[in-house]
């Protein structure tokens, strides 16, 4: 019984646009992985899923397959796909830029949903942090000239500054 292009990329025939790009960018990237390192198998997946991208990452294309996977019995399926060609040249690099495409997408869609929607003012950061870190500097100096201890270094006044920078981007975030 030959698999579907759903049954390669491991979702359902109902699945959304950005579920099918989902599965097989992750499908890409744990094939092209295994095939560079010159696994065979490895290699035949990854054009079974690219095969798969190239139709349903396509809406056209994906309600064409659609309608001939209703109409069609399993055998008219096996007949096509052992019919078909060999991916060529221009086809292989189609598919290459399609995957660095859908890639970048996914990419863009992920770091937008993960991203902080709040806005930082830098400027303000810079400023509370510079304040901050100054009393801070002061406090230790004065700590330090108490107890007789050597003064800070520019190491230390640098790392003391940076602490104070990372909290108020932190506070800023918020």
């Amino acid at each position: 019984m030959s698999k579907s292009l759903y049954d390669v990329i491991s979702v359902q025939p109902t699945a959304t646009q950005e579920e099918i790009d989902t599965a097989c960018l992750r499908l890409g990237q744990k094939y092209s992985a295994a095939k560079k390192q010159g696994d065979l198998q490895s290699r035949l997946l990854f054009i079974e899923v690219e095969r798969a991208y190239e139709i349903l990452g396509d809406v056209e294309k994906r309600r064409k397959y659609d309608e001939e996977l209703r109409h069609s019995d399993e055998s008219t399926l096996i007949n096509r796909a052992t019919d078909a060609s060999p991916i060529s040249k221009v086809d292989a690099s189609s598919s290459y830029v399609l995957w660095i495409v859908a890639a970048l997408i996914a990419v863009l869609a992920y770091s937008k949903i993960t991203s902080p929607t709040t806005t930082v003012d830098f400027h303000k950061v810079h400023v509370d942090a510079q304040q901050s870190s100054r009393a801070e500097i002061e406090r230790e100096e004065l700590r330090r000239e108490r107890y007789g201890e050597a003064p800070l270094t520019k190491d230390e006044i640098a790392e003391i500054s940076d602490k104070h920078v990372l909290n108020e981007i932190r506070k800023g975030k918020r």
